[in-house]
């Protein structure tokens, strides 16, 4: 099941939308006590990141994105669409929300 990646403002009006679903099963690749912001993200609840936890939300996508070279490349190439889609999400008042059913 993916998730939709949406760029929000402080209201949470949308900003931008990823072209990529991100697979939450991806990011259970973090091992628990390192993921302080992949474990939250799942397929029945939305999550919300603020600017202040954006850069650790880029380095634990970072640490996935670094094994999936036994992944197809079309799946590869879709994580790293929304890798590249939170990385330029920076906005003051501005918040990345991964939305669950």
């Amino acid at each position: 099941m993916g998730i939709n990646v949406v760029w929000q403002d402080e209201s949470g009006a949308p900003l931008a939308r990823c072209d990529a679903i991100y697979d939450e099963r991806l990011g259970r690749a973090v091992a628990p006590e390192r993921s302080h912001c992949l474990q939250y993200i799942g397929p029945t609840d939305d999550a919300t990141f603020n600017q202040a936890q954006l850069p650790r939300l880029v380095r634990e996508l970072e640490e996935v994105a670094s094994g999936l070279g036994h992944l197809p490349e079309s799946r590869q190439r879709q994580f790293r669409t929304v890798l590249e889609f939170v990385r330029g999400c920076v906005g003051v008042h501005t918040y990345v929300r991964f939305v669950g059913d």
